[in-house]
């Protein structure tokens, strides 16, 4: 896995593009060229009736590419997932749906490496449905081993500014695009201090 702080939250964008296998193996071509081994993908859009979903997409021999994910909503909305090469596959212990927005990878070593792929509501969506993503991301963190190496690869539709910077030093550091945070944004970094974790 690659190396990063203990514990730390990254902001991605979502990859929406990927609706038909078509795209998906242009995202592996891509992967391929930059030296990229794993993918948090949110905003997939696929759909299935299973808990977490499997799709290989097999290049050659030592191109073997697996895409685990969680269904999008019945109206082809969201939906998480993880893709990764045939190297870290091969460390893969588990996969787990929390929710629509949310999933859990864990892969082997010493310690094991937690994934956590989330999604977030975006900023005009109700207060309650982002009160219940952060519910199940709290609760879903709170139950990964304190010893762990846990990184959480997400789409927060967040923005941070330098106000959370000065009310929240020790969580947000100085180096922010932003002057000033949206409501997810706070959201997010109250997130981050409940949780002892820093964005990157």
């Amino acid at each position: 896995m690659p190396s990063m702080t203990r514990r730390s939250v990254e902001n991605k964008t979502n990859n929406n593009y990927i609706r038909n296998p078509g795209k998906l193996h242009q995202l592996i071509h891509g992967c391929i060229e930059q030296g990229i081994e794993i993918v948090a993908i949110q905003e997939h859009r696929w759909q299935t009736n299973q808990q977490v979903d499997i799709y290989l997409e097999i290049l050659d021999e030592r191109n073997i590419w697996r895409f685990d994910f969680c269904s999008a909503t019945p109206k082809g909305q969201g939906g998480v997932g993880i893709l990764m090469n045939s190297r870290l596959s091969k460390s893969l212990i588990s996969t787990e749906k929390i929710s629509e927005r949310i999933m859990v990878a864990h892969f082997a070593g010493n310690p094991v490496t937690t994934l956590i792929i989330a999604y977030a509501p975006t900023e005009d969506k109700s207060d309650s449905e982002k009160d219940k993503f952060y519910e199940d991301l709290q609760k879903c963190t709170k139950d990964i081993p304190i010893h762990n190496v846990l990184i959480i690869l997400g789409d927060f539709n967040a923005r941070i500014g330098k106000d959370n910077h000065l009310s929240n030093p020790k969580t947000i550091g100085p180096h922010v695009f932003h002057e000033e945070s949206n409501e997810n944004g706070k959201r997010l970094v109250d997130f981050c201090e409940m949780a002892n974790m820093r964005p990157v």
